[in-house]
């Protein structure tokens, strides 16, 4: 794997915009993480450091950081960019780029920081147009679903949820339209690739493990993981049969 970004280096500064720094939609945790990422962007155009390292920096968990980050890429603050081993499902790094703020939110890239900005703008377009070859796998920008290569892009990143996930009952359709979804409403397929293999991890007993359709139409990647060890007592039960879909 490529190396992760550097947090070090003279010229590391972490700039917030103001619309993102008076934005009460997000937490003082994830208007730092805005800045950490915009900071590393603006080395290569792009940021591609893992969840495991911010949280080590800030003391907080990975659901934490993931959290934050999806409420960025929700709002439209930042994209990612997820790139895989070649005829792979293991993800090689995630290219995460800072979005232009709208300019009716008065940039303040384009307005204040012109220099800083044609450095920035000048990276973004040099790395999209470098991972172009990519675009075949599963993506996690949101842009255009609408449109049928999208569609099918959709299609086929469920598939390849749907393969990891240890317990395929019910309605795989219902599942899907689901999945689809939570990613027009900003959910990204890591963050839910990241509650199945929280579900792995705890080693439930099959009974104990929710069917497909049940998991996603519920959007179960958001629990909090059971601790390993746990009691059978202290898991919920699922009833797949009273499903209200």
């Amino acid at each position: 794997m490529e190396k992760e970004s550097d947090f070090q280096g003279a010229n590391y500064y972490v700039v917030i915009p103001q619309e993102v720094l008076h934005d009460n939609r997000l937490t003082p945790l994830t208007r730092l993480i805005y800045g950490e990422i915009s900071a590393l962007a603006n080395i290569h155009g792009y940021a591609w450091i893992s969840n495991k390292k911010l949280a080590n920096k800030y003391k907080v968990t990975k659901a934490t950081i993931s959290a934050a980050i999806s409420k960025l890429q929700e709002i439209g603050y930042i994209r990612s960019h997820i790139i895989y081993k070649e005829n792979s499902k293991e993800v090689e790094k995630r290219n995460i780029y800072i979005n232009p703020i709208q300019k009716n939110l008065n940039t303040l890239y384009k307005n204040n920081l012109t220099g800083y900005s044609k450095k920035y703008d000048e990276g973004i377009q040099k790395n999209l147009k470098d991972n172009n070859t990519y675009n075949n796998t599963m993506n996690n920008t949101n842009n255009n679903i609408a449109d049928k290569s999208a569609k099918l892009d959709l299609d086929s990143r469920f598939e390849a949820l749907w393969k990891l996930y240890p317990r395929k009952a019910g309605n795989k359709q219902k599942a899907k339209a689901a999945y689809k979804k939570a990613i027009k409403s900003g959910v990204t397929d890591e963050i839910i690739q990241q509650g199945i293999e929280n579900l792995i991890a705890e080693n439930r007993e099959l009974k104990y493990i929710p069917h497909g359709q049940t998991w996603f139409c519920n959007e179960r990647w958001n629990d909090e993981p059971i601790k390993v060890g746990s009691s059978s007592s202290e898991r919920q039960e699922y009833s797949d049969l009273d499903l209200p879909f």
